[in-house]
C-alpha cells in the first residue's frame, strides 16, 4: 500500500453541539484523533477533501495536524439522517509496522457462466471480511474469483485471494458468493364450488324448472304487482 493520501487538520479548541453545527455550515466537519496511548485530540478537517480522502478508499492516511504528520486510520463515519453529509469522524493513529485487524471490501472477478442461464441470482451475504496485516501492507480490497462458481454451490473464506502477509481473520466457511435459480410465481387455478365461485347446474334435456313456492308458504314473498291474499273469514259466533 502506497501511503500518499493526504488529509489536513486543525485542532478546535471550542467544543460543543453549538459550536459543532456551526463549523459544519462552513463545510467542516468536526473529528477526533485517538490511540497509541496519547490523549484523544479534538480537531476539524475540511468537508471536500475529507470526500476527496474516503473516495480514495486508501485504508491509511496521513493526517497532518498543525503541521505534525501521524499516520490514522479512518475508524468510524458518521451521517446525517439523510446519509448526505458527514458529521463527525473519528481517526485512529497508527503505526505502520504494527499488525492490526481492518474489515475490508471484496470484489468479485471473473466472467461467470452460470449468470448467463435464465432466472440466475447472484447472492452475496457477505460483501466485507476482516483482515489481519501490518498497517502498511492494508489492501483496499481482496478479490473473489467467481468465474467456476455453478448454480446451487458457494464460495467462501476459503476461495479468497490474499495479498502476501495479509489473513482472514473470518470463519472459514463463512459464504461470500452462491448463485440460485429464482422461481416464477404460480398462479393459482379457481376451483369449482370455492368461496366466491358458484358451481354451474346442467339440467337435463326438458327438464322444467322447480315450481315457484305456494302463496302463503313460509318465508315465500310475493310476486311483484301480485295482490295479498285475502285474509279467512272469521268462524260465526254462537248464538
Amino acid at each position: 500500500m502506497s501511503n500518499t493520501i493526504k488529509l489536513n487538520a486543525t485542532t478546535r479548541t471550542k467544543l460543543g453541539s453549538r459550536v459543532a453545527n456551526r463549523i459544519r455550515k462552513e463545510n467542516t466537519v468536526p473529528a477526533v484523533v485517538y490511540g497509541h496511548k496519547e490523549a484523544t485530540l479534538p480537531v476539524a478537517v475540511n468537508g471536500i477533501e475529507l470526500a476527496a480522502a474516503m473516495a480514495a478508499k486508501s485504508p491509511i492516511l496521513t493526517l497532518v495536524v498543525d503541521g505534525k504528520a501521524q499516520p490514522c486510520l479512518i475508524k468510524s463515519v458518521q451521517w446525517d439522517t439523510f446519509g448526505r453529509q458527514i458529521i463527525h469522524v473519528d481517526f485512529a493513529r497508527v503505526d505502520l509496522n504494527e499488525t492490526i485487524t481492518v474489515k475490508v471490501n471484496v470484489v468479485l472477478a471473473g466472467d461467470c457462466a452460470a449468470l448467463k442461464a435464465a432466472g440466475s441470482i447472484l447472492l452475496r451475504p457477505a460483501a466485507t471480511v476482516n483482515v489481519s496485516c501490518k498497517a502498511k501492507d492494508i489492501p483496499s480490497s481482496v478479490t473473489l474469483n467467481i468465474s467456476e462458481l455453478a448454480v446451487g454451490h458457494s464460495l467462501f473464506v476459503t476461495n479468497l485471494t490474499l495479498p502476501a502477509g495479509v489473513t482472514c481473520v473470518d470463519d472459514a466457511h463463512t459464504v461470500l458468493a452462491t448463485i440460485s435459480i429464482g422461481k416464477e410465481e404460480e398462479v393459482a387455478t379457481p376451483v369449482a364450488g370455492a368461496a366466491g365461485t358458484a358451481p354451474e347446474v346442467i339440467k337435463k334435456p326438458g327438464a322444467k324448472d322447480e315450481a315457484a313456492p305456494a302463496a302463503g308458504a313460509a318465508g315465500a314473498k310475493p310476486a311483484a304487482g301480485a295482490k295479498a291474499a285475502a285474509p279467512a273469514a272469521k268462524p260465526a259466533a254462537k248464538k
